[in-house]
């Protein structure tokens, strides 16, 4: 198996911001109404999933993804945060019914490419990277000519970036289904891409998917 060369588009796609609550016993419903609430509030695309499958102990989440053009509007969105008392103190309260709160930054190497399904998605499988040292470049290389590969009129993925790591990646995609995103998971390892996965798992150090239910989007 010949890899092809892969010409990076000399623009980035966007920024993602992800944050991701661990509710306390008791209070998902009433993080995951927070967390909608004030995504309706904040002014950004904002996606919110509530953990449907997860290797164990991981349990349940309820992540939210905020979309932006670039890091500089990322920038100016969180300066402002800083420096609204009310929205900080919203955030503290929040986070008070949680386990713990985390966020992480992406660089958007690619964005999802719906398929010809128009039905409206309700689930996202994601699949989060541990490249071996010094082969992040190469797996999202892999990645992306995966994506590349598959059938037409499957969901492509996304491929992103963490600004805080030097070995991870991430891929996620949304299905309007269950069947169709199990159908569609299950190509990634057929025989027409067991070459390309291949590659994959050979630049990995770990392979670790979840499956969220998506509760809220104005993406």
């Amino acid at each position: 198996y010949r890899p092809r060369m892969i010409k990076r588009r000399p623009f980035m796609y966007g920024t993602l911001l992800t944050i991701t609550r661990k509710p306390l016993e008791g209070k998902l419903l009433e993080v995951l109404s927070r967390t909608i609430e004030g995504s309706k509030a904040n002014g950004r695309p904002n996606l919110v999933t509530a953990t449907v499958a997860a290797p164990p102990p991981n349990g349940v989440d309820v992540i939210q993804n905020l979309r932006f053009e670039s890091f500089e509007e990322f920038e100016k969105f969180q300066d402002g945060f800083l420096a609204d008392d009310s929205w900080t103190a919203r955030w503290d309260e929040g986070a008070s019914s949680c386990h713990y709160v985390s966020s992480d930054l992406f660089e958007v190497i690619r964005p999802v490419e719906g398929g010809s399904d128009s039905s409206t998605p309700k689930f996202l499988a994601r699949t989060d990277f541990v490249s071996k040292p010094g082969k992040r470049s190469e797996l999202i290389d892999a990645l992306i000519d995966q994506r590349e590969h598959l059938t037409s009129g499957s969901p492509k993925p996304n491929v992103l970036k963490p600004v805080s790591s030097v070995d991870r990646v991430r891929a996620t995609r949304a299905f309007a289904s269950y069947s169709a995103l199990v159908e569609s998971l299950t190509q990634l390892e057929g025989p027409e891409n067991r070459s390309n996965f291949g590659r994959i798992v050979s630049l990995s150090d770990q392979i670790t998917r979840s499956v969220f239910r998506i509760m809220y989007s104005n993406y």
